[in-house]
């Protein structure tokens, strides 16, 4: 086997891998709200290994464009672990402080529920948002977030064709 060869396998184990993790961020969300909760901790369990995954690929691929995707992931999963529990606990303070002041109208916690659901709603569309992004960057063969290597490669792509039209590479 050609260290060329070796190589490609690897990057290829590292493709899968990274794949494989945003897809289990995905799965863990349609577990969560299609199942109204119940499969809540399966959900749990794949976020979690997907979590270690991402850990454990990180070290292992550094100097590929592998580890800028499972950093990727890791920050998704720091910032939903932070910003959804607080725009619960968000929801819920600001709930219990607009139920103590009850207006003449009759309107209780529904302000301080709707502000809290605000701030999950942005959190989730902003991790599914990474997520969607990293799983077509890895299709694409780049690396997390750097468009400048997409029109790179996208010239060397448009040379190719055009030498291949006119009749072969150098």
């Amino acid at each position: 086997m050609s260290i060329q060869h070796h190589h490609k396998s690897i990057e290829d184990n590292f493709k899968k891998w990274a794949l494989g993790i945003y897809w289990g961020y995905i799965a863990s969300i349609i577990l969560t709200f299609f199942s109204f909760g119940f499969a809540l901790p399966l959900s749990i369990l794949v976020w979690l290994g997907s979590l270690m995954v991402a850990f454990n690929q990180r070290k292992s691929s550094g100097g590929t464009i592998y580890q800028s995707h499972f950093q990727n992931y890791i920050t998704v999963f720091w910032v939903s672990i932070i910003f959804i529990p607080a725009a619960a606990a968000l929801a819920g303070i600001l709930s219990l402080l607009s139920l103590a002041a009850v207006d003449e109208a009759g309107f209780g916690g529904g302000v301080g529920l709707f502000i809290g659901i605000i701030g999950l709603v942005v959190v989730s569309i902003w991790a599914i948002w990474r997520v969607i992004k990293g799983i077509m960057q890895v299709k694409d063969g780049l690396p997390y977030g750097n468009t400048a290597v997409k029109l790179d490669k996208l010239k060397e792509i448009e040379r190719t064709k055009t030498q291949i039209e006119i009749g072969g590479k150098d």
